[in-house]
């Protein structure tokens, strides 16, 4: 499984592979950097999809439960997006995958008492840096929340990663720009390499 990175930087020369759904989509966002993270993350999506089932067009979405959405007219493909810290990434396979990306930030010790089970508060506690333990389980529960649909209402504080990662449903590692990177499945992950790409490589694909 191959899980594609892309810095989100000059939109505007993405917005040629927007679908017309998308480009509606968009048109009353006016936030720039929501904007920005709609647009790249949705070329990404296109290349993504180009590279690994050689499909040219444009996707079209629809919606499922949770409003979780999948491609109208390829139902048996699996796509995850996600963006964070400038960042937007994306996975697609043939089985339901939870992706998400997460910056490291300064986090304060409280919060693992919202997002943590006992194990993992103790993991936590024993940290020698807090802020980046909070910010790596954070991603990996974002991940498992993904994956259902159900994001944060799935109630972090109930996700017991360490049991995920030991089925190896759920595999987290560092990009190159320092990000984590978490895929949560329903079944044991393959090896998962993360590739980072530019959108004059995703224009030179997709034109």
């Amino acid at each position: 499984m191959t899980v594609y990175i892309l810095k989100n930087e000059n939109p505007e020369a993405l917005l040629p592979f927007m679908s017309e759904q998308r480009l509606e989509k968009i048109s009353d966002i006016t936030a720039k950097g929501v904007r920005t993270e709609k647009i790249c993350s949705y070329a990404l999506l296109r290349y993504a999809l180009f590279k690994n089932y050689g499909i040219e067009e444009a996707p079209v979405f629809s919606y499922g439960e949770r409003e979780k959405p999948y491609l109208s007219d390829y139902p048996h493909i699996f796509f995850s997006l996600s963006h964070a810290g400038g960042f937007s990434a994306c996975c697609v396979c043939d089985a339901e995958t939870g992706l998400d990306i997460q910056d490291i930030r300064p986090m304060k010790f409280d919060i693992s008492h919202r997002i943590c089970t006992e194990k993992e508060l103790a993991e936590v506690s024993e940290s020698e840096n807090i802020s980046e333990e909070i910010c790596r389980l954070w991603c990996m529960k974002e991940s498992y929340g993904k994956l259902t649909g159900k994001g944060f209402a799935e109630g972090f504080g109930a996700i017991e990663t360490m049991e995920l990662t030991g089925c190896g449903r759920l595999k987290t590692m560092k990009a190159e720009n320092g990000m984590y990177v978490s895929v949560c499945g329903n079944e044991p992950l393959p090896e998962i390499e993360l590739v980072t790409v530019t959108a004059d490589e995703i224009s030179d694909i997709l034109s």
